[in-house]
């Protein structure tokens, strides 16, 4: 389908002629945007979801970018809990900073797992 839509795309660029400002002729191309039909999904991800197994601290950042951009991100911190809890605890904290720094919304799902999203992606429940 998108071959099709760029195909009619290209072939819809139409060419004319415009006055300059010299009173010559100039020759123009306007470019005709094509929707896709209603109710067709697009191909194109609108929200992406990640999952982050963190660390360490430094990791949390790598996670906050991607919530920065716009992407939904499933931390899992239980191997962290198990291994370190020291390092958990400064995760924890600094995941906490990040997020009332930036208005990301933080839940706990399961055990070890955080759901973090962006300011416009709200969570209930």
């Amino acid at each position: 389908m998108r071959g099709l839509l760029e195909a009619i795309r290209k072939s819809l660029v139409r060419k004319g002629a415009e006055e300059g400002e010299g009173g010559e002729e100039v020759e123009v191309e306007k470019e005709i945007e094509i929707l896709p039909p209603a109710g067709e999904v697009s191909s194109k991800p609108t929200l992406r979801v990640r999952v982050k197994n963190v660390m360490n601290v430094a990791e949390v950042d790598l996670a906050a970018n991607y919530v920065k951009r716009g992407d939904v991100v499933i931390v899992k911190i239980k191997d962290l809990q198990r291994r370190d809890i020291g390092q958990f605890q400064n995760v924890l904290q600094k995941i906490k900073k990040v997020s009332m720094q930036f208005g990301f919304h933080v839940a706990a799902v399961k055990e070890g797992y955080l759901i973090v999203t962006p300011p416009n992606v709200e969570i209930e429940g």
